[in-house]
């Protein structure tokens, strides 16, 4: 597993750490609002929390003469604990690195949670929140947090201990984010690339959306989406193809369908196809209507992805300068797609 072993939706602490996110409220949702449930892993005992600020935490025993570590988890609801990039920072701030060795992010999207990770190795100094004076800055730690965020608010997760303890459940960890699930039976993940923000679904047909870079410090920067509707459902990978082909027009007045590049692959037992076309954008603007939006010099990058539990259908679209400054990564975006061996529901 590249990343660190899969860091996602969970929040991670060692016995004394008890970090709370940013923004956090004393109270929290009861249990039958949450939308994600929390399950152990082999060789973890999962405790009664010490706070009211934590959702769960887990004890993870020493190995090898080490330390016992504590995964924590959060969860404050709905618009609750302050945004990733602030709880990620924060955390950030809490691990002195050495030179050249910055805290390491990445994020992606599974079963419709946006997770953002970092991963962090230094000098650990534990946070007072204003209670007594910090105590002397821990050498050689290493720290894991994930911000996941879904339809009922952010979880965090944090997990701080001695690097060679963390290290020693790292696989651990990573197979307890994957199993996080809201009850989804998708069996894929979308990884995010570099400048890329991975958001939440919307909706039930959105599988994931990641808002791009703009071309120019002005304006917005597209966003890629990825629907799904289920297997058999969505149309076929031909009137998919037609469809987006038609929602571009050539300023030439010439064939959208022989400019139209296309190309089929296979990867890791998916098909994918793939859709690259520039012209002017004339999609309704919401199906059926009849009214039609109009956009020049506009660039479009999809794909159909057929798996086991049926298509997958990506959609980039926006200014062409932009689409070219992101070409690279739409095309890593697609290798990095990772299928899931196994779908765990709690």
């Amino acid at each position: 597993m590249s990343r660190l072993a899969g860091a996602a939706l969970a929040s991670l602490a060692v016995a004394v750490a008890g970090s709370a996110p940013a923004a956090a409220q004393a109270s929290r949702p009861a249990q039958g609002e949450r939308q994600v449930a929390l399950k152990a892993q082999p060789g973890w005992t999962e405790e009664a929390p010490t706070s009211r600020m934590r959702l769960a935490q887990f004890l993870l025993p020493a190995k090898e003469g080490g330390e016992d570590l504590r995964l924590v988890v959060y969860h404050f609801g709905a618009g609750q604990g302050g945004g990733a990039q602030a709880n990620l920072e924060r955390w950030a701030a809490q691990i002195k690195t050495k030179e050249g060795a910055p805290p390491r992010q990445t994020s992606w999207v599974q079963h419709g949670l946006a997770v953002t990770t970092i991963d962090a190795l230094g000098d650990f100094k534990q946070p007072t929140f204003g209670r007594g004076k910090p105590g002397p800055a821990k050498p050689n730690h290493r720290l894991l947090g994930a911000v996941v965020e879904g339809a009922d608010g952010p979880y965090f997760v944090k997990l701080v201990g001695p690097a060679a303890d963390v290290g020693r459940w790292e696989a651990s960890y990573g197979a307890f984010v994957r199993s996080l699930n809201p009850g989804s039976t998708r069996k894929v993940i979308f990884n995010s690339q570099p400048g890329w923000t991975a958001g939440p679904s919307t909706s039930r047909m959105r599988a994931a959306s990641f808002v791009l870079p703009p071309a120019s410090q002005q304006g917005e920067g597209p966003t890629l989406v990825v629907y799904h509707f289920g297997e058999g459902k969505g149309g076929d990978v031909a009137a998919n193809m037609k469809r987006w082909i038609g929602q571009l027009q050539q300023p030439d007045g010439s064939s959208s369908q022989d400019a139209a590049k296309r190309a089929t692959r296979k990867q890791g037992g998916l098909t994918i196809h793939t859709l690259d076309l520039s012209g002017t954008y004339v999609a309704e603007t919401r199906p059926g209507s009849g009214e039609r939006v109009n956009r020049p010099n506009q660039r479009l990058l999809a794909a159909v992805i057929e798996g086991a539990d049926g298509p997958y259908f990506v959609k980039l679209i926006g200014p062409a300068d932009a689409i070219a400054a992101q070409e690279k990564n739409f095309a890593k975006f697609l290798e990095g797609i990772e299928v899931l061996e196994q779908t765990r529901e709690f």
